[in-house]
This record gives structure tokens, sequence and C-alpha cells, in this order.
């Protein structure tokens, strides 16, 4: 039948996406471990949302700060927060616009 590979292509074909797609996927999940393995261990602060390290007593970005600093640590993190979505939806409207005129293409 036209179309059909025969059984030894096939198996050629899966043998070599196992070649080169195993020492792949393991090479960057060994990385990934890697990675993990090396970064301090971190703990959430409660009072202000953020991470930092477990070997620090208090927290570095909200521990020498008073009620208003930390009101003023909040509403600086949700604008820095808004204005990444903001950013990231941009970079969604130029992939599309991207995507469009290749399709046209």
């Amino acid at each position: 039948m036209p179309g059909c590979q025969s059984r030894k292509a096939r198996s050629c074909s899966f043998f070599l996406a196992q070649f080169y797609l195993v020492p792949f996927v393991f090479g960057v999940l060994g990385a990934r471990a890697a990675w993990e393995a090396m970064q301090p261990r971190r703990k959430k602060c409660g009072r202000c949302g953020l991470y930092y390290r477990e070997s620090l007593e208090k927290c570095r970005w909200c521990g020498d700060l008073d009620e208003n600093g930390l009101a003023e640590l909040k509403a600086r993190l949700d604008r820095e927060h808004r204005g990444n979505k903001s950013l990231g939806h941009l970079f969604f409207l130029i992939a599309v616009a991207c995507a469009v005129v290749v399709l046209l293409i």
C-alpha cells in the first residue's frame, strides 16, 4: 500500500528517536536537578510573601520595615506585577501578529 511504512523503517525511526531524544531529555532533567541542588534552601515570609534563605533569622525584604514600609513594599511589588503582566500581554500580541504574518506569506 502506498503511504505505509515497512516494519523495518518504523523500527529504525523509533530507534533514531530514542537514540537522540533520550539523552537530550535526561540531559535537561539532570541539569535541572543539578541547578536545584545548587540553590540555597528558602522559605516564604509570612509577612510580605517573598522568599528568603533559611539561614537568615528574619526576612531580608521586610525584616527591618515598619508597617508603613511594609505597605510601600507591597504596593511596589503589586505595581511591578501589573507591569510584568502588561508586558506579557504585549509579547503575546506581538507573537500572534508574527504568526498571522507567517501564515499569510
